[in-house]
């Protein structure tokens, strides 16, 4: 199945804005992006594929969450290429 358009950028956005964020396939279906599973998961395991994020397998069901690496998950894994913008919170001068 091919991957939807835009769905990896905004997987990796909710990334860049949630860090520590985890969920279930079927959560992050339902919840982070509100689409199908089945385009979903295709997203997700390319994703992985690529290092940018990893799976952790327990017990009862398997989590994807973005690999934290230096401060930043986005330039990694071959064919990696997304890069989010410029903090929305920062002003021209780059003070908070």
């Amino acid at each position: 199945m091919t991957i939807k358009t835009g769905l990896i950028e905004m997987l990796v956005s909710y990334s860049y804005e949630n860090p520590m964020a985890s969920d279930t396939a079927e959560g992050i279906a339902k919840w982070w992006v509100k689409m199908p599973l089945k385009e979903v998961l295709p997203a997700l395991e390319s994703l992985v594929e690529r290092g940018i994020w990893k799976k952790i397998r327990l017990e009862d069901r398997v989590l994807y969450c973005p690999i934290q690496n230096s401060g930043s998950i986005f330039h990694q894994g071959e064919g990696a290429t997304f890069r989010p913008q410029q903090d929305a919170h920062q002003n021209k001068e780059g003070s908070r």
